[in-house]
Parts: structure tokens; sequence; C-alpha cells
């Protein structure tokens, strides 16, 4: 049998055999020089599932690579710094791509060798897919479980790569073999909905393979506990599946597809029916919704503060190396050992916090008073924003000075706000925990996500109170779905005068994602799905002003973000699309 021979092709070929082919070159150099054949790596199952593992880091981790905070490009925060939120605001993609501190193209290797970024890693990850799946007639020293796993976790490992390729980029060559450098590698570019289908596809051939939970599995047990958290299960590959199908259904990917900035009623279908498959697994016990008093366990490590992991809630997340996180500087303040590049919540982002009555801010019977405005709001307020004059550290007496002329105003938080998920009071380096905190993994997809997805697919489609029965296993309502969310925060259901349309219903599925994903990375996926973020009211950034004693609120606009229609999608690396012509750039770029 040949050997390997990944880095004579890498030296043979043009630059998009570079994509196609590039691996890890420390490890694949030392197989290249070995005696090891395909045979002895692919023959076995423990084996086969070691050269599988190795994909797994290639998955992107925002929280991790980066400052959580620095990828909330909607219109949620305002840099204090040159970083992404500021190049994302400022619409300056490119320079995006091209940053050292922003991990999309080639600079993984240079932040951090094992979490990398989303365009080189990805293709990796898809080549490394590719050679799994080509190569199972090999693997003869194997149970049919363990053969199974193998070929669900190639697909399902390509599906999420493409996944991500696409909500960043747009449509792609969608490559499903093992490419050698005799191959016809002019592979024309799909639309997003075509990129989707394929994305199903792959997802739908693994989610019978995978196991429900690596722990249960016989081919689990020689890695019990934190090994077996970030691996592919089928809830996983469910969840990816349903927000895959949500975005394809959504109105900019119709746009682009189908010529119309609608939802689309077959994807959206499609996505309530793998929520459903979510659904069944927490019935089963696999899967469950956080504890409002454990709310918090979900943004901070469990394991060096002594609290317990909050895996229950988290569907899929990325691997780390070392069971290490990276240190969110960008949500503490200066004053208790951040750094100058701090990410404050903006004054508008804010106002989406309904009252705990349940009444958005606007509404006149919500009781909201402008001279009192933190007062009684929604309780995960007080869980993501850090408000004037709460304490902010533990060993001393500090509060935060929010207020014109005070600290933190003016060396940080110019919004009049800051941000307390991901940095509970504590996790700071006056008070020595600053280097604790730590996942394994952290959540890329949580259950409450699932709840968000199936309530904005039931909406578009049967409006907010019809049971889609014709979805096998549907049982919720979308208002249902979303009454979870809200009941588990300890906010009422949502007031009947919102049930009235799915237009009207719809304001509040958007803001109730606004609230319970805030500051995880996905205003700006959402955003731009909707179709929205070409308008005022998500371009325009404001702070709110006041003084010490509180005798006046002023609310100023900041920032108007630089969004026009080019911006709905990243480009593409220059030298990548000038390679052959089916391949093409995005429009504007």
């Amino acid at each position: 049998m040949k050997k390997i021979i990944y880095n004579r092709i890498v030296l043979t070929c043009f630059s998009i055999i570079l994509i196609f082919t590039a691996c890890d070159d420390e490890y694949l150099s030392k197989i290249d020089e070995s005696d090891i054949s395909e045979e002895d790596i692919f023959s076995n199952f423990y084996n086969y599932q070691g050269f599988t593992n190795r994909l797994y880091p290639y998955i992107m981790d925002y929280k991790n690579i980066i400052f959580a905070s620095s990828w909330c490009w909607g219109n949620e925060t305002v840099s204090t710094a040159t970083d992404l939120n500021r190049f994302s605001n400022d619409g300056d993609y490119f320079n995006i791509l091209n940053s050292a501190r922003a991990p999309i193209i080639d600079n993984s290797e240079k932040t951090n060798p094992v979490v990398g970024g989303v365009w080189t890693h990805g293709w990796r990850g898809v080549r490394g897919a590719n050679q799994i799946l080509a190569n199972l007639d090999l693997m003869v020293d194997a149970t049919d479980d363990e053969r199974n796993v193998i070929e669900a976790q190639g697909y399902f490992l390509r599906a999420w790569f493409y996944f991500e390729f696409a909500s960043w980029f747009g449509g792609m060559p969608y490559v499903e073999t093992y490419l050698q450098p005799d191959d016809d590698l002019f592979i024309p570019r799909l639309n997003y909905q075509q990129t989707a289908d394929k994305i199903g596809e792959d997802l739908e051939k693994a989610i019978p393979k995978l196991p429900k939970s690596w722990n249960e599995a016989p081919y689990g047990q020689a890695t019990l506990g934190d090994a077996n958290e970030p691996m592919a299960t089928r809830g996983a590959a469910y969840a990816i599946l349903a927000k895959n199908y949500l975005y394809a259904g959504s109105p900019l990917m119709n746009l682009e597809s189908q010529g119309s900035a609608t939802y689309n009623n077959d994807y959206l279908n499609k996505c309530i029916a793998a929520c459903v498959g979510v659904f069944n697994l927490v019935n089963e016990g696999y899967y469950r919704l956080y504890d409002f008093d454990d709310y918090s366990y979900l943004f901070v490590n469990s394991k060096n503060l002594g609290v317990p992991a909050a895996t229950g809630e988290k569907i899929w997340g990325a691997a780390h190396k070392n069971n290490t996180f990276n240190t969110k500087r960008s949500t503490v303040f200066n004053s208790v050992g951040g750094s100058n590049n701090y990410n404050a919540p903006t004054a508008n982002f804010v106002e989406n916090y309904e009252m705990a009555n349940g009444l958005p801010i606007d509404d006149p019977a919500s009781g909201y008073d402008p001279n009192n405005p933190w007062k009684n709001r929604d309780p995960r307020f007080y869980e993501s924003i850090i408000i004037d004059n709460d304490s902010i550290s533990i060993k001393q007496t500090k509060r935060a000075e929010l207020y014109v002329g005070g600290r933190e105003k003016a060396k940080d938080a110019d919004t009049g706000y800051g941000q307390r998920k991901w940095n509970p009071i504590g996790l700071t380096n006056l008070d020595g925990w600053y280097q604790r905190r730590a996942f394994y993994t952290t959540a890329r997809i949580r259950l409450a996500d699932v709840y968000l997805m199936y309530a904005e697919a039931v909406n578009e489609v049967y409006g907010p109170n019809v049971v889609p029965t014709a979805i096998n296993g549907a049982t919720m309502t979308a208002v249902a779905a979303i009454n979870v969310i809200r009941n588990r925060a300890t906010m009422p259901n949502v007031n009947p005068k919102f049930l009235s349309s799915k237009e009207v219903f719809r304001e509040r599925i958007w803001n109730e994602r606004k609230i319970e994903l805030a500051f995880e990375g996905e205003s700006w996926f959402d955003i731009r799905r909707w179709y929205v973020a070409h308008l005022p009211e998500y371009k325009e950034m404001y702070a709110l002003d006041f003084d010490e004693n509180y005798t006046f609120f002023n609310k100023r606009l900041i920032k108007t973000r630089v969004f026009d229609q080019k911006h709905y999608w990243l480009p593409f690396p220059v030298d990548q699309v000038s390679i052959y012509p089916e391949w093409t750039q995005n429009p504007g770029w």
C-alpha cells in the first residue's frame, strides 16, 4: 500500500490544492518520513479514531481563540480599541481576514495552534473528513458500531466545517471526495441553499450512526468523562441540522438563492423536525435547561472555581487543549485588571431587555421609568449587564463608576454599561481568580437556542398558537417554546397582545434571541440572516449619559456602523477566488 504523501501533494500543486489538501504539517511530515501505511492507520478502530480525533481541534471556538465579546458584531457592543469588534463596526472586513488577532484565514497558528481559524482549519477539517470517508474499506479490525461511528463522524465533521464556511461566506464549492493532484479541482461554487442541502444530506447520514452519549457507548469507555465531551453526538447533529435549515430558510439566504427576502417554509419545516430530534433526547434525559440560579455557570468555569460544569445545556462545543480557556479581558474593567480593549454594551442594545412584568420598555403599560431605568428589568439583565454602582470586586470595595466623569465611564465604558456575562464578580486579576477559569468545551449551540430556533420556524410557517402537527413528534406551539425560555429566567409568559399574528410575534421572538443569547456571538449572524443589518436601528449605536446623582439621563449617538449590501457576507480571500472562474467573489468585494 502506498504511503501517505500529503506534503508532496502540497509541494506539487497550485494554491487551490493548498486549500483542499493542507493538513497538520508536523504530524504528517513524521508520517511521510516513516513506514506507516494507510493500512496501519485505518485498519483498526482505535487508530482510525485517533486520526479522527485530530480533526476536532480544528473546530473554531470564538470564545477561546480571542476575547469573547470581540466577536459581537451586531450592535451589541462598542470596542475601546482596534480589534475585531471595531473592524466589523467600521465595515473593514479585509482587515478582519488579514488580522493576526482574527484567525479567519492563515493566522490561526500564530494565535493558537490547536483551535484555529474558520478558513484554514476549516479546509483541513474538510480534507480530513473526506479522508475518513475514503478509507472505510480498510477498517477490518472493528465492530459494526465502531465502523458506523467512524463513518458518521466523517459526515458530521464535513457538515460542520461547511456550515461554518457558509455562515460567514455564503455558498461554497462542496468537496465530497478525498482529492488527489490529478482530480478535477475546478469545483463550481453553489449558492447558499444548495450548500445547505449538502450539509443536510451529510448530517442525515450521520444522525442514526452517532451515539446519544459517548460515555454510554462501548467505544467511549476508554475516554470516559471530559475527553468524550466535545465528541460528535446525535443531539449535536440534530442541533446543527436545525440551525443549518433555519439559516437556509431565512430571508437573506432565500434572497440570495431564490430572489425573495422572505422566509422559506420548506427549510423551516426541516428545521422544526430537527429541533424535535433534540427535544426527544431532552425527554430521554440527555439534555436539560439549567435552573436560573445556575445560569451564570453557563458562561464561566466550573471546575477551577468549585462549581459544577455547565454541560447539561451545552449540545455542541469545541475542544480545548489542556482544559484551558482564554481569559476574557475585553469584559474586565481596567480598574480590576482588564486591558485597554473593553467591549461595552450599547445603550440601545440594553433597551431590548423587557421589564420584569414581561412588557417592552416602550409599552405604555410596562411601568418603565426613564429616570430609574434599571429597576424591575428582566432578571437576565442583571446576569448580563453591569450598571452603575454594581460591585466589580470581591477583595476590595470597588464599584462601577459609569456616570459622566466616573472611572469606568472615562476609561472603558463610554456607553454607560459594562458586561457581566462571561465575567462574574471575582474573575479578575485584582481578586486573584483571573487565570483560574477554564472550560474543556464552551457551547456553540445550547439547548435554549434550540427552543428559540423552533419558535422562530414554527411561527413563520404556522403562526404563534398552532402546534405543527404535520411534523412528526412536534407538540409545542411557537409561543410555548418561547415561554420555556422565559419561564426559566422567571419571566412571565408572552403577553397575549403580541400573539395576534406571526408578524407581531416575530418581533418578540427576535427580541428573545437578542436577550437570551446576548454576547454569545449570535447577533451578527441573526441580523444578517433576517436581512435587517442595513437598517438604521441596527447600525446606530448609543450611549447613556447620566450624572452621579441621577438627576439626568441622556441618550447619545456614539457611532453609526458601516454596513452596506456587501457586508452581508465576508469576502473570500482574493488569491483564492482568482484561481478559477467557477469560484466567484461575493458581490461588492
